[in-house]
């Protein structure tokens, strides 16, 4: 019996025949970037197949996710599940992208990072690479990092704060890269990428576990940063890659303080996990980490102490930003509310310099030019909190609240649930240009994915989704 299976379905198959963990449904749609439900259909349709070929379906573990049994990959290895049109999944990456696997193989630790094999897995000629190698060290440079090879192959040099620095500046390029690289796992010289793939789901775990105790709810976005960095940041601290005294800049007192936050013991127990125990530079960087996270709420998380000063902060911030606009903020509640729960993690990133440093200044100062120009002027009394000034790019977040706030209609009737992945900040502009493209609905959210996944019931009559 002949037995097709479409691409999705073979993407799919992919996934779960490479891979030494289980995957929710939640895992399997952000990887494939479908929806929850057409994952189901899949696994329905997969499934249907194989036991047509007597080969034992997909199984699933409560609470746990979705798997393949060993004998069934063994069957299922023997099939051909090549996509459609092409001999095999080896396409050419573009610059940015081979610029991270490139650098990937200077970071984590593969068994072969010689530039044959760079070469080899970026599908371009030996001159590319090398070419390649050049402009990756020009960006290195700005970190204070380079890189030199020997008989074992690249390797990068410089400090580990530094190195993280760069992963956290370039992160999306190197998850992409990273499955790229992916499909590679099965060879022993890239057994590393199995492991990495298992740090992110122990991180994932921990990550809902501090949800599920209404300690903080972080958007999507930034469980995904997360969960993504910190997996490369462990994968490297296996290998003996720790940080410094040096490498924290806090002074005693403010280690003493962090120490007695919750969070502190959040970071604690995430690193045992990893059998790190009593690393206390580590413990503190991760917790920097989590109270940096963007969050779509409050939970009981965060020093109560400054969350009173950025809560004062955040009203003259928005006084400042209604004085210089000559504006008057209809929905000024809401407004304090939203930019009070963004500025709290804001507060943190700049504490301790994890600013954000993805562009998206750029396009904010494009289409918002007066209410950037207005916000940077406004934010002052937020930047005596630290100290320290915010970069474009922070400044472009906040931008997006107020350009939020300015353009949303008050007029509401049909309901509608919005579905939105992204930080509150973009959630909120989205929701108030639907508000206005559509003055006679009622947009309610914005939730993230996982929200509305664990929604018993849906009341609002449309769903409008950026997943």
């Amino acid at each position: 019996m002949v037995i097709k299976f479409k691409d999705s379905e073979k993407k799919l198959l992919r996934i779960l025949l490479n891979s030494e963990v289980t995957y929710t449904a939640e895992e399997l749609s952000e990887k494939m970037s479908v929806s929850r439900r057409s994952i189901f259909y899949l696994m329905k349709s997969i499934s249907k197949k194989l036991l047509s070929l007597n080969i034992a379906p997909i199984k699933n573990i409560h609470g746990e996710g979705y798997y393949l049994s060993d004998a069934s990959k063994q069957l299922i290895s023997q099939l051909t599940l090549h996509e459609s049109g092409r001999e095999d999944c080896h396409s050419k990456p573009n610059l940015e992208i081979r610029q991270a696997i490139f650098f990937l193989f200077l970071i984590v630790n593969m068994k072969v990072s010689t530039l044959s094999e760079i070469s080899y897995v970026t599908n371009v000629s030996m001159n590319t690479v090398l070419n390649d190698q050049k402009s990756l060290l020009e960006k290195l440079q700005k970190f204070s990092l380079d890189s030199y090879g020997d008989r074992n192959g690249h390797h990068v040099v410089g400090n580990e704060k530094d190195i993280r620095s760069y992963i956290q500046s370039n992160w999306k390029a190197l998850n992409e890269a990273f499955n790229v690289l992916f499909k590679y796992r099965k060879n022993s010289n890239f057994n590393e990428l199995n492991n990495i793939e298992v740090y992110e789901s122990i991180i994932a775990k921990w990550l809902d576990l501090i949800e599920a105790n209404n300690y903080f709810y972080f958007s999507d976005d930034s469980k995904k940063r997360i969960k993504f960095i910190y997996a490369l940041i462990v994968s490297r601290m296996m290998h003996h890659h720790h940080l410094k005294n040096t490498d924290l800049s806090l002074s005693e007192e403010e280690k003493n303080l962090l120490e007695t936050h919750k969070e502190y013991s959040l970071a604690e127990s995430l690193l045992q996990q990893f059998g790190f125990s009593g690393f206390k530079n580590e413990i503190l960087y991760l917790e920097s980490l989590i109270l940096g996270l963007q969050l779509t709420n409050l939970g009981i998380g965060g020093k109560s102490s400054v969350k009173s000063l950025v809560k004062d902060a955040t009203k003259k911030v928005i006084q400042n930003f209604e004085r210089l606009s000559n504006r008057t903020i209809s929905k000024r509640t809401q407004l304090l509310d939203e930019l009070f729960i963004h500025l709290l993690s804001t507060f943190y990133r700049v504490k301790y310099h994890h600013q954000y440093d993805e562009d998206i200044a750029t396009k904010v100062q494009k289409k918002y030019s007066a209410i950037y120009v207005y916000t940077k002027l406004s934010i002052r009394p937020f930047e005596l909190l630290n100290d320290e000034k915010l970069n474009e790019n922070e400044i472009a977040l906040i931008t997006i609240y107020f350009g939020a706030q300015l353009i949303t209609d008050n007029n509401y009737e049909k309901s509608v649930l919005l579905v939105c992945s992204s930080g509150l900040g973009t959630s909120r502009l989205l929701k108030a240009q639907l508000e206005k493209e559509f003055p006679e609905i009622k947009i309610k959210g914005p939730i993230t994915k996982s929200a509305y996944n664990n929604l018993k019931s849906i009341t609002s009559e449309i769903v409008f989704s950026t997943i």
